[in-house]
Protein backbone atom coordinates (compact mmCIF):
# COMPACT_ATOMS: atom_id res chain seq x y z
CA UNK A 1 0.00 0.00 0.00
CA UNK A 2 0.94 3.66 -0.80
CA UNK A 3 1.20 4.53 3.39
CA UNK A 4 3.62 1.92 3.57
CA UNK A 5 6.21 3.46 1.09
CA UNK A 6 5.86 6.58 2.73
CA UNK A 7 6.54 5.13 5.86
CA UNK A 8 9.30 3.23 4.71
CA UNK A 9 10.48 6.80 2.79
CA UNK A 10 9.99 8.80 5.99
CA UNK A 11 12.47 6.25 7.88
CA UNK A 12 15.13 6.37 5.52
CA UNK A 13 14.50 10.58 4.72
CA UNK A 14 14.25 10.65 8.87
CA UNK A 15 17.68 8.93 10.07
CA UNK A 16 19.64 10.02 6.68
CA UNK A 17 19.11 13.43 7.86
CA UNK A 18 19.38 12.66 11.84
CA UNK A 19 23.05 11.46 10.66
CA UNK A 20 23.75 14.18 8.24
CA UNK A 21 22.99 16.58 11.16
CA UNK A 22 24.94 15.00 14.03
CA UNK A 23 28.07 14.42 12.00
CA UNK A 24 28.10 18.24 11.75
CA UNK A 25 28.11 20.12 14.50
CA UNK A 26 27.63 23.57 13.24
CA UNK A 27 24.18 22.25 11.23
CA UNK A 28 22.48 20.64 14.15
CA UNK A 29 19.25 22.17 13.79
CA UNK A 30 19.27 21.22 10.15
CA UNK A 31 17.73 17.85 10.50
CA UNK A 32 14.46 16.47 9.16
CA UNK A 33 11.59 16.03 11.13
CA UNK A 34 8.98 14.57 9.02
CA UNK A 35 5.39 15.15 9.27
CA UNK A 36 4.67 11.78 10.04
CA UNK A 37 7.12 10.58 12.96
CA UNK A 38 9.56 7.27 11.91
CA UNK A 39 8.03 4.49 11.50
CA UNK A 40 7.97 1.79 14.97
CA UNK A 41 12.05 0.37 14.75
CA UNK A 42 10.91 -3.30 14.30
CA UNK A 43 8.99 -3.08 11.31
CA UNK A 44 10.79 -0.50 9.88
CA UNK A 45 13.62 -2.25 8.01
CA UNK A 46 11.18 -4.32 7.00
CA UNK A 47 9.05 -1.74 5.05
CA UNK A 48 12.13 0.13 3.70
CA UNK A 49 13.83 -3.02 2.36
CA UNK A 50 10.48 -3.46 0.63
CA UNK A 51 10.25 -0.50 -0.77
CA UNK A 52 13.86 -0.03 -2.30
CA UNK A 53 12.90 -3.96 -3.51
CA UNK A 54 9.56 -2.44 -5.58
CA UNK A 55 11.38 0.52 -6.81
CA UNK A 56 13.96 -1.50 -8.49
CA UNK A 57 11.61 -4.07 -9.91
CA UNK A 58 9.91 -1.49 -11.39
CA UNK A 59 13.35 -0.17 -12.94
CA UNK A 60 13.43 -3.51 -14.01
CA UNK A 61 10.70 -3.73 -15.73
CA UNK A 62 10.88 -0.81 -17.41
CA UNK A 63 14.17 -1.42 -19.01
CA UNK A 64 12.65 -4.69 -20.31
CA UNK A 65 9.99 -2.59 -21.83
CA UNK A 66 12.47 0.14 -23.64
CA UNK A 67 14.61 -2.69 -24.43
CA UNK A 68 11.96 -5.08 -26.54
CA UNK A 69 10.77 -1.46 -27.64
CA UNK A 70 14.11 -0.95 -29.85
CA UNK A 71 14.44 -0.44 -33.08
CA UNK A 72 17.41 -1.77 -34.60
CA UNK A 73 19.61 -2.12 -37.74
CA UNK A 74 22.03 -4.69 -38.01
CA UNK A 75 25.13 -5.32 -40.62
CA UNK A 76 26.80 -8.44 -41.46
CA UNK A 77 30.25 -8.68 -43.17
CA UNK A 78 29.35 -11.59 -44.76
CA UNK A 79 33.07 -12.32 -45.65
CA UNK A 80 33.79 -12.00 -41.76
CA UNK A 81 30.60 -14.49 -40.54
CA UNK A 82 29.61 -18.10 -42.12
CA UNK A 83 26.20 -18.01 -42.69
CA UNK A 84 25.28 -20.80 -41.29
CA UNK A 85 25.18 -18.49 -38.04
CA UNK A 86 22.68 -15.98 -39.17
CA UNK A 87 19.70 -17.53 -38.05
CA UNK A 88 20.74 -17.53 -34.58
CA UNK A 89 22.15 -14.32 -34.72
CA UNK A 90 18.91 -12.93 -35.90
CA UNK A 91 16.60 -14.59 -33.55
CA UNK A 92 19.04 -13.82 -30.49
CA UNK A 93 18.34 -9.93 -31.64
CA UNK A 94 15.19 -10.15 -32.77
CA UNK A 95 14.83 -10.66 -28.48
CA UNK A 96 16.10 -6.97 -28.54
CA UNK A 97 13.45 -5.28 -30.45
CA UNK A 98 12.38 -4.62 -34.23
CA UNK A 99 15.16 -5.19 -36.96
CA UNK A 100 14.24 -2.59 -39.34
CA UNK A 101 17.38 -2.63 -41.20
CA UNK A 102 19.27 -5.65 -42.26
CA UNK A 103 22.44 -5.99 -44.82
CA UNK A 104 24.82 -8.14 -45.64
CA UNK A 105 28.08 -6.87 -47.60
CA UNK A 106 30.71 -8.71 -49.62
CA UNK A 107 32.25 -9.53 -52.94
CA UNK A 108 29.83 -11.98 -53.82
CA UNK A 109 31.87 -13.25 -56.24
CA UNK A 110 34.45 -14.57 -54.15
CA UNK A 111 33.98 -18.45 -53.50
CA UNK A 112 33.44 -18.31 -49.75
CA UNK A 113 30.14 -16.84 -50.17
CA UNK A 114 28.27 -19.43 -51.73
CA UNK A 115 26.55 -20.26 -48.51
CA UNK A 116 24.98 -16.86 -48.17
CA UNK A 117 23.64 -16.95 -51.39
CA UNK A 118 21.37 -19.57 -50.50
CA UNK A 119 20.59 -17.92 -47.44
CA UNK A 120 19.41 -14.32 -48.19
CA UNK A 121 16.64 -16.40 -50.39
CA UNK A 122 14.96 -17.39 -46.97
CA UNK A 123 15.70 -13.91 -45.25
CA UNK A 124 14.72 -10.53 -45.60
CA UNK A 125 18.49 -9.66 -45.71
CA UNK A 126 19.64 -6.66 -48.21
CA UNK A 127 22.60 -7.69 -50.14
CA UNK A 128 25.23 -5.10 -51.10
CA UNK A 129 27.92 -5.79 -53.59
CA UNK A 130 31.22 -4.31 -53.16
CA UNK A 131 34.49 -5.25 -55.29
CA UNK A 132 37.95 -5.34 -53.74
CA UNK A 133 39.79 -4.01 -56.86
CA UNK A 134 42.77 -4.85 -54.79
CA UNK A 135 42.25 -2.47 -51.74
CA UNK A 136 42.11 -3.80 -48.06
CA UNK A 137 39.05 -4.20 -45.70
CA UNK A 138 37.11 -2.53 -48.05
CA UNK A 139 34.11 -4.54 -46.67
CA UNK A 140 34.34 -2.70 -43.25
CA UNK A 141 35.17 0.51 -44.71
CA UNK A 142 31.68 0.39 -46.88
CA UNK A 143 29.55 -0.78 -44.02
CA UNK A 144 31.28 2.06 -41.80
CA UNK A 145 30.20 4.50 -44.45
CA UNK A 146 26.64 3.08 -44.22
CA UNK A 147 26.26 2.63 -40.78
CA UNK A 148 27.22 6.53 -40.12
CA UNK A 149 24.79 7.65 -42.61
CA UNK A 150 21.74 6.05 -41.33
CA UNK A 151 22.38 6.82 -37.76
CA UNK A 152 22.39 10.28 -39.21
CA UNK A 153 19.42 10.25 -41.28
CA UNK A 154 17.28 7.76 -39.71
CA UNK A 155 17.24 8.91 -35.56
CA UNK A 156 14.44 6.36 -34.60
CA UNK A 157 17.00 3.84 -34.99
CA UNK A 158 18.64 3.68 -31.06
CA UNK A 159 20.27 0.15 -31.80
CA UNK A 160 23.30 -0.96 -34.19
CA UNK A 161 24.19 -4.67 -34.31
CA UNK A 162 27.77 -5.00 -35.88
CA UNK A 163 27.89 -8.87 -37.21
CA UNK A 164 31.79 -9.17 -37.22
CA UNK A 165 34.85 -10.39 -35.82
CA UNK A 166 37.75 -7.90 -37.39
CA UNK A 167 38.82 -5.09 -34.64
CA UNK A 168 38.63 -2.77 -37.73
CA UNK A 169 34.91 -2.02 -36.74
CA UNK A 170 35.49 -0.65 -33.49
CA UNK A 171 36.16 3.21 -34.47
CA UNK A 172 32.62 2.60 -35.60
CA UNK A 173 31.54 1.62 -32.72
CA UNK A 174 32.93 4.25 -30.67
CA UNK A 175 31.63 6.86 -33.22
CA UNK A 176 27.50 5.47 -33.06
CA UNK A 177 28.07 5.62 -29.54
CA UNK A 178 28.90 9.14 -29.86
CA UNK A 179 25.84 9.72 -31.87
CA UNK A 180 23.72 8.11 -28.81
CA UNK A 181 23.27 4.98 -29.94
CA UNK A 182 23.43 1.30 -28.40
CA UNK A 183 25.55 -0.70 -30.20
CA UNK A 184 25.80 -4.46 -29.68
CA UNK A 185 28.68 -6.64 -31.34
CA UNK A 186 28.62 -10.46 -32.40
CA UNK A 187 31.70 -11.81 -33.18
CA UNK A 188 33.36 -15.08 -32.92
CA UNK A 189 35.22 -15.73 -29.51
CA UNK A 190 38.20 -17.33 -30.90
CA UNK A 191 38.87 -14.16 -33.29
CA UNK A 192 38.03 -11.46 -30.85
CA UNK A 193 39.58 -12.57 -28.18
CA UNK A 194 42.75 -12.35 -29.27
CA UNK A 195 42.16 -9.00 -29.79
CA UNK A 196 39.35 -7.15 -27.45
CA UNK A 197 39.59 -3.98 -29.12
CA UNK A 198 36.10 -4.36 -30.73
CA UNK A 199 34.77 -5.91 -27.56
CA UNK A 200 35.77 -2.97 -25.52
CA UNK A 201 34.25 -0.37 -27.67
CA UNK A 202 30.82 -1.73 -27.60
CA UNK A 203 28.07 -1.76 -25.30
CA UNK A 204 27.75 -5.06 -25.64
CA UNK A 205 29.06 -7.89 -27.12
CA UNK A 206 27.94 -11.41 -27.81
CA UNK A 207 29.89 -15.05 -28.90
CA UNK A 208 28.62 -16.73 -31.62
CA UNK A 209 29.47 -19.65 -29.97
CA UNK A 210 27.51 -19.07 -26.85
CA UNK A 211 24.23 -18.44 -29.17
CA UNK A 212 21.32 -21.10 -29.18
CA UNK A 213 21.50 -22.77 -32.30
CA UNK A 214 18.22 -22.40 -34.18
Amino acid sequence: PPSLYDEAADYAIYYFNTFSAKSNNKNKSLAYIPIRSAPPFPFAPFLLLHYFYCTMLLYSQKLEIRRMSERIAIFFDAENISANHVTSILAKVKSYGDILIQRAYADWSIPNTSSWKNLVAKQPISVYQQFHNGETQVIDKTIIMDAIQIAIEHPEIDTFCIVASDKGYSNLALRLRELGKYVLGIGEEKKTKQDSLLVNACNEFLYIENLKTV
